[in-house]
């Protein structure tokens, strides 16, 4: 018999963990999209490729699976819905955020450095197309009546097949690539294929369906940090004695191309990187809490503003022919972007719900 859900309410250490994870995301952004830094030998690009990989896109995934556990619009339609939408605003950040910008250099005969074509820049399959196929994945198996575990299993056998799929579409067109692209990794282009990334969505859904059943969360959150670290260095010394490099786990092409090692060892960091969340969030004052919070909630406005931030300031500095970013100043200006997108979504937000209430009235 199910153990009765206890803990139901707002997780503040997963609010947490989203607002650290959204500074490092555009961090490894500008590092990569206005910086040299990531094409270089030495610790700092690989200290990038740590906090920018399993601390950024993973932990928002594992987020959402523990979201989708404790929402209460948690019907399959609803679901279905909502990843319809988010795979709508995908295509629609694409168009703005580099096609848009292509086809302004095409017709007013701009000389660029930046040479993508346009079925590139509109076929990106990037985190929200990856959020939009999650949303209709589990959709489907909640319709199907698959509980958590089954989710888990589910998306384990999704991963060896996405990984026993990969070169299959070289030879394809382009616009079958990026199509095949929403489950499959086709092209370097699509970073987060759902059956290869799928896996950290369903171990969220398992774990937010442990937590609501925990009476006692300071020791659950030992466990489960007992749990990671263990896990780490299992996956670690197997990784090292099967001769394998560690660093393709969260490096390079291979990190997009996961398999089920390099997801069991991103996981681990996950698992306690949410101990350590939860150990801080118990020790922030109200007023900070409730900011928080607010951050969380904006995740995704953030994340769509983060993005025509930094493509919008590469084209000007095309224009104006400025340099690149210097090793130096990626985190510093990773962290003024971060700041800038925070405030802006506040705005928006702060305008939409005005618009909405004038609505209303």
């Amino acid at each position: 018999m199910e153990r009765e859900k206890i803990n139901t309410g707002r997780q503040p250490e997963f609010d947490l963990a989203k607002v650290i994870a959204v500074f490092f995301m555009i961090i490894i952004h500008v590092a990569d999209q206005m910086g040299t830094v990531m094409g270089t030998q030495g610790a700092f690009p690989v200290l990038l490729d740590l906090i920018g990989g399993p601390l950024a896109a993973p932990v928002f995934m594992f987020a959402m699976g523990v979201g989708m556990v404790y929402t209460r619009h948690d019907a399959p339609e609803e679901f279905a819905k909502r990843g319809l939408r988010l795979l709508l605003a995908g295509y629609v950040l694409n168009f703005f955020r580099e096609t848009i910008l292509i086809l302004i250099a095409h017709v007013c005969a701009v000389e660029t450095t930046y040479d993508k074509s346009i079925i590139d820049t509109i076929g990106t399959v990037d985190i929200l197309q990856f959020a939009g196929m999650t949303f209709l994945l589990v959709a489907l198996l909640k319709r199907i009546g698959a509980g958590p575990a089954a989710i888990f299993a589910a998306a384990v056998i999704m991963q060896a097949a996405g990984s026993l799929a990969n070169g299959m579409f070289d030879s394809m067109p382009k616009a079958a690539q990026y199509l095949l692209g929403l489950l499959f990794f086709t092209n370097d282009a699509v970073s987060f294929p759902a059956l290869l990334w799928f896996i950290y969505p369903a171990a969220g859904i398992v774990f937010g369906n442990m937590l609501q059943r925990v009476k006692d969360k300071d020791a659950f959150y030992a466990k489960v940090m007992l749990a990671g670290v263990i896990a780490f260095a299992a996956v670690t010394a197997a990784t090292i004695a099967a001769k394998l490099d560690l660093l393709s786990y969260f490096t390079g092409a291979d990190y997009y191309g996961q398999n089920l090692f390099s997801s069991m060892w991103i996981l681990s960091i996950v698992l306690v990187f949410m101990g350590i969340c939860y150990a801080v969030s118990n020790r922030i004052p109200e007023q900070a809490a409730e900011r928080i919070k607010i951050i969380s909630a904006q995740v995704n406005t953030i994340y769509i503003i983060q993005w025509l931030l930094i493509t919008y300031v590469i084209a000007v500095k095309e224009l104006i022919g400025a340099g690149h970013v210097a090793d130096a100043w990626v985190v510093p200006v990773g962290i003024l972007m971060a700041v800038a997108s925070i405030l802006l979504a506040e705005v928006y937000t702060g305008i939409f719900k005005k618009k909405k209430m004038n609505q209303t009235r």
